[in-house]
């Protein structure tokens, strides 16, 4: 147990050294003007000079059918990594059952699957396990980041980057887990009540506004209903899923996109 901990911690530094840092609202806060008396200027051998961001190798499509070809197709570390990046701990899931991807691994711990493109996973900015397809085979990578053209996988324990069109031609499907509210179970339909549904009115409340009808006739009675349904399936036609109305895995990870705990995808400059 103790040897899992360990591996999984490290496993967590390893890829989360390469995302992106988010400044939490209390950093941001601290940036405020205030008259300060001038600085004395530092001798010019006390300069910090910028650490350099590593320069990861850009495969071509057939260096990355190449890669993939080569790959060793076990999805067992790959799952080991993606949880490491949420610390999910041996008494909340292992990379076993995560594969199966229920909807709730754990409380407060989610996970979904589909077949979203990398422009719905972009929308979601979050770490997520690519399945590609591969000669007849699969290949499991992690996906850490995206930009316009180019995108940052992880495969085999190599970081690399690919041209993002190759990698839409490969691209099969997707799994990602998260946290998330521990009130919060799945799914949740017209007619359900609880601390789910009364978090659920709050965050589109505070995160999506547009979507959001609190003025509505029974907009405040506690329940899932009418005007709550059309709330979340303004959501879900923002990030072009399936708009039934029924808060889901997916529609969890859309709403929680903008929120600043966990990992996000990392901003690319191509």
């Amino acid at each position: 147990m103790l040897g899992s901990a360990v591996a999984i911690g490290l496993t967590a530094f390893a890829v989360w050294h390469w995302l992106p840092r988010r400044a939490s609202p209390v950093h941001a806060a601290a940036h405020v003007v205030v008259a300060r008396k001038p600085a004395l200027a530092k001798p010019a051998a006390m300069a910090r000079t910028p650490t350099a961001q590593p320069v990861f190798a850009l495969l071509d499509a057939d260096a990355f059918a190449l890669r993939l070809a080569a790959s060793k197709g076990d999805p067992q570390p790959i799952w080991m990594q993606l949880l490491a990046l949420w610390t999910v701990g041996p008494g909340e899931a292992s990379a076993t059952s995560a594969q199966a991807c229920p909807k709730t691994l754990a409380p407060g711990l989610f996970c979904a699957t589909g077949n979203a493109r990398l422009s719905e996973l972009a929308q979601f900015d979050r770490p997520s396990l690519l399945k590609l397809h591969a000669n007849g085979r699969t290949v499991w990578a992690l996906l850490l980041g995206l930009g316009s053209t180019q995108a940052m996988l992880r495969l085999d324990g190599t970081t690399f980057t690919v041209h993002r069109s190759a990698l839409e031609d490969a691209l099969d499907g997707y799994a990602t887990v998260w946290r998330g509210p521990r009130e919060v179970g799945l799914p949740l339909k017209h007619g359900d009540t609880g601390p789910a549904v009364d978090w659920l009115r709050a965050r589109l409340l505070s995160a999506h506004p547009p979507h959001a009808s609190p003025q509505q006739p029974g907009a405040q009675s506690g329940s899932y209903d009418d005007p709550l349904v059309a709330a979340v399936r303004g959501v879900q036609r923002d990030f072009g899923l399936r708009s039934d109305g029924v808060f889901g895995p997916e529609t969890l990870l859309a709403l929680m996109a903008a929120d600043r705990n966990g990992p996000h995808l990392r901003r690319m400059s191509e």
